[in-house]
């Protein structure tokens, strides 16, 4: 079965327009989906140190909600082409998302009522460092994601100017732009 992008192929057999890394759209569906999904509809099941007021089960639906939402934009943009602004707007969201989640995780003290075995906790290993790491992994894929779709970018979105716009200024032809 072809790949959905394959719509989007130029006739001619151009340069791809699906990147490897693509996969970086569904891998965070499958991480954020299930939790957020969980935040929404499970508030008061999470296992926090702390107790969860109501003020704080609000915060978390709402977070819950958008990180849903972010999750779903993902399955969608998957079979996109690389080159789409919004697909480009998308994964400077998910690269910022991913990058603050990583750096508030890994300077956070531990919030989540669990602990791994002692062979692991012995070595600092907590649920927030592994969630840290895991989001800072998925800020480096999507860099990476955005680095290997420049060339889809340039061969099909025309590089950085405005739509329309050719790059060149009209010629003078008698005094007047032609």
């Amino acid at each position: 079965m072809a790949h959905p992008q394959s719509a989007f192929a130029s006739p001619q057999g151009a340069a791809s327009v699906f990147s490897a890394l693509n996969i970086i759209w569904l891998l965070h569906a499958a991480l954020e989906g299930p939790v957020s999904f969980i935040g929404l509809f499970f508030t008061r099941s999470l296992h926090f140190k702390d107790d969860i007021t109501n003020t704080v089960a609000v915060i978390i639906k709402l977070y819950a909600t958008l990180a849903l939402s972010l999750s779903i934009i993902c399955m969608l943009l998957y079979g996109l082409p690389d080159y789409l602004p919004g697909k480009r707007a998308a994964a400077i969201l998910l690269l910022l998302y991913h990058g603050v989640a990583s750096s508030v995780l890994l300077n956070a003290d531990p919030f989540i009522d669990f602990a791994f075995p002692e062979i692991l906790a012995k070595h600092g290993v907590t649920v927030e460092a592994v969630a840290g790491v895991a989001h800072g992994f998925m800020s480096l894929l999507t860099v990476s994601w955005w680095q290997a779709s420049l060339g889809a970018v340039r061969a099909y979105g025309g590089g950085a100017a405005p739509a329309g716009a050719s790059g060149t200024a009209p010629k003078k032809v008698g005094g007047m732009r032609k």
